[in-house]
């Protein structure tokens, strides 16, 4: 635990130290005292002295010490080698200081999103790799740890190689309500090479797991399932996850559903068919996170949400990518069985821009640019 009125060494004189030597000294201007570094001692680093871990092992006992790498497992069995046991994880550090004291889920969400877009890291290390963002991977473990209560389940839909649905289950072990929920995270993914995996950017996806995968394949016909199997598999808390390989569309559903992220209305229908899902959401509760919002592709999300505006509460967003909204009523089903897209241009093109008041100027104008794919737009 942190004592915010003592001076404190920041292990690691790299881009996490200066996050947070910048966090610190914002609260406090005299709240560092030094750096320390395995590699890098004798230096100096943000104005302040960089200890070698001789130095640092005499005087760090005076001190509160907070190891700052991303992955902070390596410096703490060099900590603990050295019989040096009191230390904070830069990640935990900040999370004593998140403020969520409300009862009001609006409220709560829009303090999540705002407290996960001001980390230039993911606060979790992952075992997984992701397309995701850090600020969105930290929204996402946010939310499952302090907003998820188990009245419904959260539905994480397009988890590409595993990376989304590690970040949910990493909140949710440290949920403080964990043992009085029963309910899972519902994770899909159609795991398949082919042109008609993702109709706007069809390589992007397959590129990533390529990329980082390091696999050699033929582009149309085979699967990464097995990859996406072996991820969510030696996941902790993989009991809590039921995963659905192949086409959404034909999967089973939960009946409730508490928070739900969806990364795979890479198409009109699938668009289509999510949007029939949010007769499950529950009013007042329930999130529904797009991530593909602020994105200059898949106008047919921006012209659902636009439909749909009465029935939802806009949270927040991150810069780019996801948004999220609060659903306030519910949808009746007559309501969500009717496909928006399917209007006339200018009743898409409104309800397109319908929640564009809510965006800063950069957002609007990644969003705006998926109008030029909108069928009629060019006549």
């Amino acid at each position: 635990m942190i004592n915010n009125s003592k001076q404190k060494i920041l292990y690691g004189a790299g881009g996490v130290g200066k996050m947070m030597f910048e966090y610190y000294t914002e609260k406090h201007q005299n709240s560092i005292y030094c750096f320390a570094d395995t590699f890098k001692g004798g230096t100096t680093y943000c104005g302040k002295p960089v200890l070698t871990f001789e130095k640092f092992a005499v005087i760090q006992n005076d001190y509160d010490v907070v190891i700052c790498v991303l992955d902070s497992n390596e410096v703490i069995d060099i900590l603990k080698k050295a019989g040096i046991n009191k230390y904070t994880v830069w990640s935990d550090a900040i999370l004593q200081d998140i403020d969520i004291d409300t009862d009001d889920n609006l409220q709560k969400a829009k303090k999540l999103v705002a407290f996960a877009n001001n980390r230039a890291y993911s606060i979790i290390k992952q075992k997984n790799l992701s397309m995701l963002r850090p600020e969105e991977i930290t929204l996402n473990y946010l939310l499952a740890r302090y907003y998820f209560i188990g009245v419904g389940h959260i539905f994480d839909a397009g988890i590409c190689s595993g990376g989304c649905t590690e970040s949910f289950i990493s909140g949710l072990l440290k949920n403080p309500n964990i043992d009085k929920i029963d309910k899972y995270i519902y994770a899909y993914e159609l795991a398949k090479y082919d042109n008609q995996y993702n109709t706007s950017y069809p390589r992007c996806i397959v590129d990533f797991v390529k990329r980082q995968y390091s696999e050699t394949i033929n582009y149309d016909g085979k699967d990464f399932s097995d990859l996406v199997r072996e991820n969510i598999a030696h996941l902790d808390g993989v009991e809590r996850i039921k995963l659905f390989i192949g086409n959404i569309i034909e999967q089973e559903y939960p009946d409730d559903i508490e928070i739900m992220f969806l990364d795979v209305c890479k198409s009109p229908e699938l668009n289509f068919s999510m949007q029939k899902l949010y007769s499950r959401m529950i009013p007042g509760c329930s999130l529904l996170i797009h991530q593909d919002y602020i994105h200059p592709c898949l106008p047919y999300i921006k012209v659902t949400m636009g439909y749909l505006a009465e029935y939802f509460e806009y949270i927040g967003s991150t810069r780019i990518n996801s948004a999220v909204w609060l659903l306030k009523k519910k949808i009746p089903q007559e309501v969500l069985e009717i496909n928006p897209y399917s209007f006339c241009f200018d009743e898409v093109l409104s309800l397109h821009n319908k929640w564009n008041y809510v965006f800063n100027e950069e957002q609007k104008a990644i969003i705006m640019e998926s109008i030029k794919l909108i069928p009629e737009f060019n006549g």
